[in-house]
């Protein structure tokens, strides 16, 4: 079981949607808790707060230590105004710590000497766990490619992203340390035809996203990958406690074209490949939520998701009785199936069998602003449970 509160607004994959509240700015500061195999007991703190940063931007943030000596700190900046009357936004992210138990879905572990970890039929216990540090850093700008003046409720939205990035990982191995390093840049091309972005009830979305790794980390090859994320929202109508129901819908594809193998006088040498935690990857916050990150990593990968959520009628709480800075809009209650995998090549006919799979039930709710969510989901693998900001698509 893993409960990680908060640090999810460093996951790229996720949009975090936030807006101002009425009335007077807003701190919130929650203490939090939970156990885990590879933390023992953690203890942390999380919060958040509108215009720390700038006039009207909603922030979070959350870090925790744990019994057996792992930390970590993370925060979520908000959508900062920068140019274009404030227009163009930038979206900054980060997360750094220090874990004893790092567990990595990477080649190494003895055990299995002739099976590439992180593939699709790979085990469960094919990974390398040893003490590191991870650092994260993301600068996420928002440039609109249309009239950012018009109503969201009725207009389409283009928009283009633009996100430097960096991230190193490290793995104090016995025999030395093992360091993954990336950094680049990450553009991606999206049009947005959902009225609403905390809960759309129907509309879809559609991104490009090519990503570019151009070695500057020392070490690392360069990369690159194209992905591909289409969303579908229903409207199903109402019944008894839920007045809104939406079936929402997740396609989602990617493929790392320069990751190839060249013969050389020395044996074959792989080229071009991300970092195991980059690229063509399931498991985690946002994709096969049952499976730890990076579960399962290769060259190309197909994700498929329908989440059916139910907006129920009135709020069963409004705020907390004790913190009344915290309050409560709409609460959902959702069921979901995921499917997915990862595979050498980009072919279909490979990619869509032998498929994994999860099932899992969650909470949400808007609170201050911010999408809250709380998802248990379980697999022939075991099952996690997560609390974290953002819808997953």
């Amino acid at each position: 079981m893993l409960l990680v509160l908060g640090l999810a607004c460093a996951a790229s994959a996720q949009d975090i949607e936030t807006e101002a509240t009425q009335g007077e700015p807003w701190r919130v500061w929650l203490p939090f808790a939970f156990t885990g195999e590879q933390y023992g007991f953690a203890f942390g703190l999380g919060g958040g707060g509108q215009d720390l940063i700038a006039p009207g931007v909603v922030s979070l943030g959350a870090a925790f230590v744990t019994t057996n000596g792992t930390w970590a700190v993370a925060g979520y900046g908000g959508k900062i105004p920068l140019l274009a009357g404030g227009q163009v936004q930038l979206e900054p992210i980060f997360i750094a710590g220090r874990y004893t138990e790092a567990r990595g879905y990477f080649d190494g572990n003895p055990n299995f000497p002739d099976q590439d970890a992180g593939s699709n039929d790979s085990s469960p216990d094919n990974f390398v766990e040893a003490e590191g540090w991870d650092g994260w850093l993301e600068a996420r700008f928002l440039v609109p490619l249309n009239d950012p003046g018009r109503e969201r409720s009725d207009a389409t939205h283009w928009q283009l992203r633009v996100t430097p990035f960096w991230r190193t990982q490290t793995f104090e191995l016995a025999e030395g340390t093992t360091k993954f390093s990336t950094s680049g840049i990450e553009l991606a091309a999206e049009r947005d035809a959902r009225p609403s972005l905390h809960n759309p009830q129907r509309g879809n979305l559609q991104r490009v996203v090519l990503t570019r790794d151009f070695g500057w980390s020392s070490g690392a090859d360069p990369w690159t990958s194209i992905a591909l994320d289409l969303r579908g929202y229903l409207p199903l109508g109402s019944n008894g406690w839920f007045p809104k129901n939406t079936l929402a819908l997740d396609l989602w594809t990617v493929h790392v074209p320069t990751w190839s193998t060249v013969d050389t006088p020395e044996g074959p040498v792989v080229q071009g490949q991300p970092p195991y935690f980059e690229g063509a990857t399931l498991g985690g916050f946002t994709r096969l939520r049952a499976y730890p990150a990076a579960r399962f990593n290769d060259r190309s990968a197909l994700y498929l998701a329908a989440e059916l959520r139910g907006t129920l009628r009135g709020t069963p709480l409004d705020h907390v009785p004790f913190m009344p800075e915290i309050k409560f809009g709409w609460w959902q209650l959702v069921g979901f199936v995921e499917l997915g995998r990862v595979a050498p090549d980009w072919e279909l006919s490979t990619l869509v069998e032998d498929l994994q799979w999860d099932v899992g039930l969650g909470v949400r709710a808007l609170t201050n602003g911010v999408v809250l969510r709380a998802d248990v989901a379980a697999a022939d693998e075991g099952w996690t449970l997560r609390a974290l900001a953002g819808h997953s698509f």
